[in-house]
């Protein structure tokens, strides 16, 4: 039993932290609202979330729209997903009256372009998405929406098929690299991990899917470890804006020095708008502008 202690509290703790955190996050939240006069809204918001949350309800209702989840804690984190969002389009300028065209790559179950939606319904979004698990919840929650489109695969240097590994329930951590579909999960390498092949286009091929495109004022890639290959797939695509995943600490994974190297190769001239969370982190969300040399 002795033993058994320190896990215990360890357990408490953790737990602790994470309700911590996430009733900082609501508060944070409350408060903004309300300086915009959406207080009664809010609380609307923040008692279906929990709500959804403790009945383990796997989706989530928000201004007349149904957000399907994968799992229950996304009815919480669905409040990060669209505060994200938000702040990225801050970034670009953008306000309410604005239409952007915005390719996904990796859009799981759509989390960022549903908080995209949620700012303005007139913004186009393509949603590349190879693994079907995920996809049944995407194509659910794009179909709510006019101008969002779900294209069912994923993005390379050359047209191929390949293995997917995913822990199901938190497929949004899915990767080509094994080792990072249970990288920092809270079951780590004991978690069950499923695996399925999946087609990936190369560029050719992506250029042939989104001719209709002649420019996306934003590209967004989140793949877990997979990005060199898929700015390669988006070589003859052109885009103002790139907001990519970066890590030095899984397997794949790019840097910034990466981006620049790799897009610079493609004749396109890269600026650092802005790092999301702590500079110091493993795993970070950048945002670059591009330019067409």
């Amino acid at each position: 039993m002795g033993r058994n202690i320190p896990t215990l509290r360890f357990g408490v703790m953790l737990i602790f932290h994470k309700v911590k955190c996430l009733l900082t996050l609501e508060l944070t939240y409350l408060y903004r609202e309300l300086t915009k006069h959406k207080f009664a809204l809010a609380i609307l918001d923040a008692s279906n979330r929990w709500s959804t949350y403790i009945s383990g309800r796997s989706y989530i209702k928000k201004n007349g729209k149904t957000f399907y989840l994968e799992n229950r804690k996304e009815s919480i984190f669905s409040l990060i997903h669209q505060d994200f969002a938000t702040n990225v389009l801050r970034e670009l300028g953008i306000e309410e009256e604005n239409e952007m065209v915005i390719l996904d790559v990796g859009a799981n179950s759509g989390q960022f372009a549903h908080g995209v939606k949620q700012l303005s319904s007139k913004h186009t979004i393509v949603s590349f998405e190879p693994n079907p698990e995920p996809r049944l919840l995407l194509e659910l929650n794009a179909k709510q929406w006019s101008n969002w489109y779900v294209l069912p695969f994923g993005i390379s240097d050359k047209l191929c098929n390949l293995e997917l590994f995913y822990v199901r329930g938190k497929s949004g951590q899915g990767s080509i690299y094994e080792k990072n579909a249970t990288l920092d999960l809270v079951g780590g390498n004991k978690e069950k991990i499923s695996k399925i092949l999946v087609k990936l286009l190369g560029p050719d091929e992506v250029f042939a899917k989104l001719k209709s495109y002649p420019k996306f004022d934003l590209v967004k890639v989140d793949v877990e470890g997979f990005e060199p290959e898929v700015l390669a797939g988006l070589a003859r695509i052109n885009y103002d804006y790139l907001l990519i995943e970066t890590s030095n600490s899984r397997s794949g994974g790019i840097t910034l020095e990466q981006v620049t190297q790799i897009l610079n190769g493609q004749k396109k001239n890269t600026q650092l708008i802005k790092i999301f969370g702590s500079p110091q982190a493993a795993i970070q969300d950048v945002l670059f502008r591009v330019e067409q040399k």
